[in-house]
């Protein structure tokens, strides 16, 4: 196990907040493990720890989102990462919410608006969540990506 640990913190991965709303409330978690699934639908998937909160709440939604994070977002990241800073997650960072639709992060590098499939899949302490894409919104900024690796985050360069 130590080395699957070990060899995991090799993997590059690129930082995002998935983000949902539950009887009026927003939920938000950081994630590393997002990916496209497909075109056709336009789909992704993301894996979810069943011992979350935020599994327990996307068990009951129907949408979320999943908000791409620039080099900016690192305290945002770090917030919502954390389950001891839950009532911290919407008072820091840019969110614009609206009722009936999951919480958006304004300065994402990108949003995916999904709706939650029904071929969602658990697997081992994880729930991987299919989501077909309904709707995309894209930063017009120059990409600047929040990636971690090896237990730190990565900042690019500035020209």
């Amino acid at each position: 196990m130590d080395n699957f640990k070990l060899g995991m913190r090799k993997l590059a991965a690129h930082v995002c907040i998935i983000s949902c709303e539950h009887k009026g409330q927003p939920f938000a978690m950081t994630v590393s493990s997002v990916v496209s699934l497909s075109d056709t639908p336009p789909s992704l998937a993301v894996c979810i720890n069943t011992k979350t909160k935020m599994h327990e709440v996307l068990e009951k939604q129907a949408t979320f989102a999943v908000n791409v994070l620039s080099s900016t977002h690192i305290e945002l990241s770090a917030v919502c990462a954390s389950p001891k800073r839950i009532l911290e997650r919407f008072t820091t960072g840019n969110w614009t919410t609206s009722k009936n639709a999951p919480p958006l992060i304004e300065d994402a590098e990108a949003n995916f608006i999904c709706e939650i499939t029904k071929e969602s899949i658990t697997y081992g302490t994880h729930k991987i969540i299919i989501g077909n894409i309904k709707e995309i919104l894209v930063s017009s900024e120059q990409a600047k990506p929040l990636i971690y690796l090896d237990r730190e985050y990565l900042i690019p360069k500035q020209e």
